[in-house]
């Protein structure tokens, strides 16, 4: 009996931790500088309880579909950023990655929309730092973010959390690259816009074998 209660005392612990850390359903890792997450590879609550919903169209997407913020906007001059304990948790989604190469890391976000405006942005957050909006102006296709300038922080070895939150009604993600600086084109290298071309040419934008 007293072995039944400790083991319904852990599964209990392990419900409530779940829920306060926003559930996903694995943990990805970093190899040789970067980690390719495919954003719908999450536990199946989180997209009957939250806005997210598994689309598998149009084609184009990697993996097996994409995630589309199905919930309202939170949009607008004053929502540019939000305060990581103000954003609700039933916009959120967590995946926690393990760092073994510690450094200046960059991410860039692979995402579809269907207007130039409107329904292309969405929160980030890393670490329970404030959540900030990236956008995208190309429509209706599968493209990287294009967001002014790229957003970094340096990780130390371990556990970190990266989390999406929706921000405009629409905007579907498809995959989530986190890269070393190692693995970065120079600063000096890059177009007025931003290196999105030379996205498409690296590793982490070819399909998972």
């Amino acid at each position: 009996m007293k072995n039944f209660n400790i083991k319904l005392l852990l599964i209990i612990c392990y419900w409530i931790g779940s829920m306060n850390l926003g559930f996903s359903q694995k943990l990805w890792n970093e190899q040789n500088g970067y980690v390719i997450i495919e954003v719908e590879d999450v536990d199946s609550t989180l997209l009957r309880h939250n806005g997210w919903k598994l689309e598998v169209s149009p084609k184009g997407y990697s993996g097996k579909g994409y995630l589309k913020w199905m919930g309202t906007s939170l949009t607008g001059h004053d929502k540019e950023k939000v305060e990581y304990k103000d954003m609700p948790d039933d916009r959120k989604i967590i995946y926690q990655v393990k760092i073994t190469k510690p450094g200046k890391y960059y991410w860039r976000l692979r995402n579809i929309h269907l207007k130039e405006d409107g329904d292309n942005d969405v929160f980030v957050s890393v670490n329970k730092v404030h959540f900030r909006k990236t956008y995208d102006w190309d429509q209706n296709a599968f493209t990287w973010d294009e967001t002014g300038k790229w957003a970094s922080a340096f990780f130390e070895r371990g556990i970190i959390n990266f989390e999406i939150a929706g921000r405009s009604h629409g905007f579907g993600l498809d995959r989530i690259v986190l890269f070393h600086q190692d693995l970065a084109l120079p600063e000096d290298q890059w177009p007025s816009k931003g290196p999105y071309q030379w996205m498409d040419t690296c590793i982490w934008a070819k399909p998972l074998k």
